[in-house]
């Protein structure tokens, strides 16, 4: 039999179609239940999930592909070697898909150590070790940011510096420690290669975007557990917001941003502080 025979006989049996619409559907339910829920947390298990689901499915694929082709010559190709192929091309989107959730969503840090390190809570012995270096960057504009991949750093721009009240820098630094909490930085690289790896593929390339945008959300209720420091974010928020208008008249926004929209963040804030 040849390959595209093989092809053939393979995509016209009935568990191949399945699996396939199974993928379909599950991709479906999870944008549909990440629609439903505002919370930045439960919307990145379920952004996580969509990228299990949808690497399993392109690894799926293209096992099929390459273990019909291999399987081709098999005599009993049509009863045993279309059964072979598909339970072998699950396998491996599953372990694919798997692996891939489990690296975006493990993170070692609970929601205790979020507040030791920010200062909600009294500081144990086991993290004082880990706390971040600040470091002043000469860089133009406002700019923040921070980074887990070999220590724990938060780098400031001194225009920043020099624009924010003593209150708004600590609030600014505090969200900063969230994202060092969350571990952001290493999640934001697996996403970020994960979408680059799919180059061809749509879904990626809203679900890495979105990953981005969330995570700065669940920093900013890190620091709405305290109600000053999420009114002097607030504040430093309006303020950054007013000098990049100027500067720039404004920021462009959408699915494909990774920028939560400055709208977005002070809603999310004024509601963190009043429920």
């Amino acid at each position: 039999m040849g390959s595209l025979e093989a092809l053939q006989a393979y995509w016209s049996s009935p568990g191949p179609l399945e699996v396939l619409t199974s993928h379909l559907a599950l991709l479906g339910i999870l944008s549909l239940a990440y629609r439903q829920t505002s919370r930045p947390a439960a919307r990145l298990r379920f952004l996580y999930s969509v990228y299990g689901v949808d690497l399993s499915l392109w690894v799926f694929l293209a096992a099929s592909f390459l273990l019909c082709v291999a399987l081709s010559d098999h005599v009993e190709y049509e009863i045993t070697g279309v059964k072979l192929a598909a339970s072998l091309s699950v396998i491996g989107g599953l372990i694919t898909g798997t692996l891939a959730v489990t690296i975006l969503a493990t993170s070692r840090t609970a929601r205790e150590a979020h507040l030791t390190r920010l200062g909600f809570s009294g500081a144990s012995s086991n993290h004082a070790s880990e706390s971040p270096s600040i470091v002043l960057s000469d860089r133009p504009g406002f700019f923040a940011a921070s980074s887990s991949l070999y220590e724990p750093i938060i780098i400031l721009s001194r225009r920043l510096r020099d624009v924010l009240t003593p209150e708004q820098l600590d609030a600014v630094v505090a969200h900063e420690t969230a994202h060092l909490a969350h571990r952001d930085s290493r999640r934001r690289l697996v996403s970020t290669l994960l979408s680059k790896c799919l180059f061809f593929d749509p879904v990626s390339k809203l679900v890495d975007p979105a990953i981005y945008r969330q995570g700065e959300l669940m920093a900013d209720e890190a620091v709405a557990s305290s109600p000053a420091r999420a009114r002097a974010l607030t504040s430093a928020l309006r303020a950054l917001g007013s000098h990049c208008q100027e500067a720039s008249g404004g920021a462009a926004s959408g699915l494909r941003s990774r920028t939560a929209p400055l709208e977005v963040r002070l809603r999310h804030l004024a509601l963190r502080v009043g429920g």
